[in-house]
């Protein structure tokens, strides 16, 4: 793995456990020269583990929104500083620049957030591990509900087990290491979903025209505009402070939106592009 996104709070917590274990998380992400992901700030256990990292001397890459930026809450020594324009955007290119995810201690921005790309797993959109660092037993009650939806039939086992938890960094690295899914992308109808995922994100971020008749062949066919072409991006070196502009993203017209939108966004009958109303006559 070459990076790992890591959720967690924007508040220190009430233990200093918490705080020790995001120091602990930010030595051991270094020492196994893995990179680290994560919202930006520069508060709570989100600007520990960044300067934990930092301080080894690790790679520590923030997405952050703007209206955020502009509270000043953003780090600017990272190795290296996304400004996006929404929470949405966030977390999709923490999505792309990560390998494998991790929830620390947190709220319920970190509680959406983490569910919501263990949701993606479950979907098939992707492959990777995502784990859970139960510090001090915090996330107990949430993984007790994870057993209790398996029991009433509203969460699958094979999609409990989507959801690594260990107590400490070590063995939780060394779990997503050794993580294989249950399921492969390119299994039966789980590459179409990847496709068609990727395909519309791409349409979304650059404005291209898109071919309604033909999706690419594979996955890996798919050339993904970089982060820096994709959102508003400032890269912020130690040391730097300005921010760059807004980047010019053509709105494409209905008619070039992608032949298949991805399940949330049909259920919301929306164009990833736009985020207009698409008719329903739209939709295949």
């Amino acid at each position: 793995m070459k990076r790992i996104c890591v959720f967690c709070g924007s508040s220190s917590g009430s233990r200093p456990e918490y705080r020790a274990a995001a120091e602990e998380l930010g030595a051991e992400l270094v020492r196994r020269k893995i990179g680290m992901v994560y919202g930006g700030g520069n508060v709570g256990l989100m600007g520990v583990l960044a300067d934990a990292v930092l301080n080894a001397s690790g790679e520590a890459i923030g997405v952050i929104p703007e209206h955020l930026m502009a509270r000043e809450i953003g780090h600017n020594g990272l190795t290296k500083l996304h400004v996006v324009r929404s929470m949405h955007e966030r977390k999709a290119l923490m999505a792309d620049l990560s390998d494998a995810f991790v929830a620390m201690p947190g709220g319920y921005g970190t509680l959406e957030e983490f569910c919501e790309i263990v949701t993606w797993a479950q979907l098939g959109l992707h492959a990777k591990p995502c784990g859970i660092l139960n510090v001090q037993g915090y996330y107990s009650p949430l993984l007790a509900m994870f057993d209790h939806a398996v029991q009433e039939r509203f969460l699958k086992p094979e999609n409990r087990e989507l959801v690594l938890a260990r107590n400490s960094a070590a063995e939780l690295l060394r779990a997503l290491e050794d993580w294989r899914a249950s399921r492969e992308v390119a299994g039966s109808g789980d590459a179409v979903r990847e496709r068609e995922f990727q395909w519309s994100r791409r349409g979304c971020a650059t404005g291209e025209p898109i071919n309604l008749n033909v999706l690419p062949p594979s996955a890996e066919a798919i050339s993904l505009p970089s982060p820096a072409s994709a959102t508003r991006v400032s890269s912020l070196g130690h040391g730097a402070s300005s921010v760059a502009k807004p980047c010019s993203v053509q709105e494409p017209s209905l008619s070039e939106c992608p032949p298949r939108l991805s399940p949330h966004r049909r259920a919301h009958n929306r164009c990833r592009c736009s985020n207009k109303t698409i008719p329903p006559r739209s939709f295949r």
